[in-house]
């Protein structure tokens, strides 16, 4: 196993745990809670993110997918953030939105990871971005790294807990960067992020 994953706990910056709480045989009924080292939970997640129905929850505050471009509700993506996915070479009609209850967007979803190829970028109104990293041998020793649009670590996160079914995530231990502020916006991008994990260890065929 990668010395790595063993290091982890030795980095600075808040310790944040990311938990499946409750599941069901449909997707939309799992709920995933990330919780502050004192447990205090800070947002969750209902649903599997990036796939279906989902909503999240952080500040007292409800978020919800939605999707741009071709998909329903239809609507486009706003130029600025069009233009950032063209330049990533992904398909700005397929961009996935967290918006709240009054339609405003808190963040942009685009790409995918699957078979070995992190491709998931969420884009904030700002133009800030953070891509994923991901290395490990499969989910159940993976790590990954938030970097963001200037190259600097954003957090970084070790798999702790996988179903024996289908290697779904189900814990993570997450170390945000000292210098980060954890806005609801960083909350919930935290919290949503860790289902890419699972996608990228994906095969053609539906492998793991």
């Amino acid at each position: 196993m990668d010395s790595k994953w063993h290091e982890f706990d030795q980095k600075p910056g808040a310790c944040l745990r990311w938990e499946k709480v409750k599941g069901g045989f449909s997707s939309a009924r799992w709920t995933f809670e990330l919780r502050a080292a004192d447990q205090q939970e800070i947002a969750s997640v209902r649903g599997w993110p990036y796939v279906g129905p989902m909503t999240a929850c952080t500040g007292g505050k409800t978020f919800t997918w939605n999707r741009t471009g071709n998909d329903r509700p239809a609507r486009p993506a706003p130029p600025v953030i069009a233009d950032l996915v063209k330049g990533w070479g992904q398909d700005p009609r397929k961009i996935r939105e967290l918006i709240d209850d009054t339609g405003t967007p808190i963040l942009y979803v685009s790409g995918e990871s699957f078979n070995g190829q992190a491709g998931i970028r969420i884009a904030f109104p700002d133009r800030r971005w953070l891509r994923f990293l991901i290395r490990g041998t499969g989910c159940q020793d993976a790590l990954m790294t938030a970097i963001d649009q200037a190259g600097n670590k954003a957090a970084r996160f070790r798999v702790t807990r996988v179903t024996r079914l289908n290697q779904l995530l189900a814990g993570a231990e997450i170390a945000v960067h000292p210098d980060r502020t954890l806005t609801d916006e960083l909350a919930l991008a935290i919290a949503i992020s860790p289902a890419s994990i699972h996608h990228f260890f994906l095969k053609p065929g539906g492998g793991g």
